[in-house]
C-alpha cells in the first residue's frame, strides 16, 4: 500500500510506493522500513512508525501518513491539513543498504512535533 509522508505543516515530503523504500519527491531515495522501524540506507535507525505517526528517538512526531488520525497516538496535537502533493520526479538508484543499527529503547510518545527535517531524519 503506497504511503505519503507529511511534515508538521501538512506538506507531502516523501513517499513509499512498495511499503518499504522511501523517496523524497525529488526522486532521492532516503530510507526504508523494516518491522515498523525506519532506517537510512547506511543503516542508521531514523525512527519508528506507529498508527501512521513517524516518531523520532525522543518520541516526538517527525512526520505522519494518511493512516494517522488526530485522536490516535498524537495526544493533544491536531492533524495538519494536507497540502497538494508535488509531482514525483524520476527515482534515482537506491544505494546499497548498510548494516542496520539496533533500534534504541522506545521512548514514551510525546505530544509535540520534532524539530528534525526529513533530510536530517534520514541522514547517513
Amino acid at each position: 500500500m503506497p504511503m505519503t509522508f507529511y511534515d508538521r505543516e501538512g506538506k507531502a515530503v516523501a513517499y513509499a510506493e512498495d511499503d518499504v523504500h522511501i523517496y523524497l519527491y525529488s526522486g532521492r531515495p532516503v530510507g526504508y522500513i523494516v518491522e515498523g522501524s525506519l532506517y537510512s540506507f547506511p543503516g542508521r535507525h531514523a525512527g519508528t512508525i506507529r498508527s501512521g505517526w513517524l516518531r523520532d528517538h525522543e518520541g516526538k512526531i517527525a512526520l505522519f501518513t494518511d493512516e494517522a488520525t488526530a485522536s490516535e497516538s498524537a495526544g493533544s496535537l491536531s492533524l495538519p491539513e494536507k497540502q497538494t502533493k508535488p509531482r514525483k520526479l524520476l527515482k534515482k538508484t537506491k544505494p546499497p543498504k548498510g548494516r542496520r543499527e539496533l533500534p534504541p529503547t522506545r521512548p514514551e510518545d510525546a505530544d509535540s512535533w520534532s524539530e528534525l527535517s526529513v533530510e536530517t531524519l534520514f541522514r547517513g
